[in-house]
């Protein structure tokens, strides 16, 4: 147990000589930080620090505990279950999300959180944005798919995807949101809007359940 801290210059951890156990966190700098894997690891906390930081899974799976993060990229076709959050709670996180698989949940602060995804990808774990103007953007061509709740919260939210497909609820909250897919759009549970001028375009869509929109110049468009 106890903090370990590594703050002062650029680190390139090699995860597999590490052993984070109960009560221990591994501090990293705010400049560009690198973790590489050769096998499934346990964690307890890393926190990243800041800076432009990367996790390349190497195809195993990061698990335990939780990330610390501002703005990372998940890479190496592996898997990360280990819960995701910002450094504080006020902040802000940009991650993305390039060949690996997502099982973690993800808890933003009220600034502006950004998830980019650069692959086909399947989010497991319930994602709470928290407050501020979040964005979600997958690439053209790509399929996203949303296992668990995704919750917005208060904010103009802008969510950008090819084809996408939401198995639990969708909870937008009160604000300016615009949510688009080039591609197909299936919306197994309740789509949920709070007050504001919410925009829904699509090529195809369909919901399953309910969608139930507020107050405000609402719009929904299926090309």
């Amino acid at each position: 147990a106890g903090i370990i801290k590594l703050e002062r210059i650029v680190r390139n951890i090699e995860l597999d000589n590490w052993t984070l156990g109960v009560g221990s966190e591994l501090h990293l700098s705010a400049l560009n930080d690198t973790i590489t894997m050769g096998m499934d690891k346990k964690i307890e906390v890393i926190n990243l620090g800041g800076g432009s930081d990367t996790i390349n899974t190497g195809g195993y799976h990061l698990s335990g505990g939780s990330l610390l993060v501002s703005r990372i990229t998940f890479s190496g076709g592996g898997r990360i279950s280990s819960a995701i959050t910002t450094r504080t709670a006020g902040a802000a996180f940009d991650i993305t999300l390039d060949k690996v698989t997502l099982s973690s949940t993800i808890t933003g602060g009220s600034g502006s959180d950004i998830i980019t995804i650069k692959q086909t990808s399947s989010l497991n774990g319930a994602i709470d944005l928290g407050n501020g103007n979040n964005v979600i953007n997958a690439a053209l061509g790509t399929r996203t798919e949303f296992e668990s709740t995704l919750n917005t919260g208060v904010g103009n939210d802008k969510l950008s995807f090819g084809a996408v497909t939401f198995e639990d609820t969708l909870t937008l909250g009160n604000g300016d949101n615009n949510l688009s897919a080039t591609g197909d759009a299936v919306f197994e549970a309740t789509v949920t809007a709070g007050d504001g001028n919410d925009t829904f375009k699509f090529a195809t869509v369909e919901f399953k359940e309910t969608l139930k929109l507020n107050s405000g110049d609402n719009s929904i468009t299926a090309t």
